[in-house]
């Protein structure tokens, strides 16, 4: 439920963002633009992932909160809540700018709405390979230990990641 929620959650702020900005923005600035545009954006962007992974901080972009623990609803209506909440890229704590890019993609038209799909299975695909680990008989093992050691590489292999990805669209950009 919860990966169903995230994945129509993401998919709609992407279709969205791309029918109230991208679009309108396609039709009415030239590329040339939309593209020094988006390259400032990325350098930016890249200039924050810097600053995180000097400082050390985590989740410096977006809002800095997480999402409830408990709530008043029954379990399985809290896992969807859970989803859609986490689902949008501009909610909950990011290991990277990354998301961003892609919304400053979307925003200014070289963007596609089904980026959405590419967020949700990057994280959900990332969540699935931390949450289990395939044992010597077979089955499954819950080690949380475990898993919060490989979730803290996968972080900084995500801030590393990310930052060359926004440093390389921003020399894309400047080349072009």
């Amino acid at each position: 439920m919860f990966s169903g929620a995230f994945v129509a959650s993401s998919g709609l702020f992407f279709a969205l963002l791309d029918r109230g900005l991208g679009v309108p923005l396609r039709t009415n600035f030239p590329e040339e633009i939309r593209l020094r545009t988006f390259g400032i954006a990325a350098l930016l962007l890249a200039a924050l992932d810097v600053w995180r992974i000097l400082t050390g901080r985590f989740g410096s972009s977006g809002l800095i909160r997480q999402t409830p623990r408990r709530a008043p609803v029954s379990p399985s209506v809290g896992v969807v809540v859970w989803g859609l909440d986490t689902g949008l890229p501009v909610t909950t704590v990011r290991a990277s700018a990354l998301p961003f890019l892609g919304i400053a993609a979307v925003a200014v038209g070289f963007g596609e709405p089904w980026f959405g799909l590419l967020y949700a299975a990057g994280f959900l695909g990332a969540v699935g390979w931390l949450s289990v680990r395939p044992t010597g008989m077979g089955g499954i093992s819950h080690d949380h230990t475990a898993m919060a050691i490989r979730l803290q590489r996968l972080r900084d292999r995500g801030r590393t990641a990310g930052l060359a990805i926004c440093v390389a669209v921003a020399l894309w950009t400047m080349a072009i």
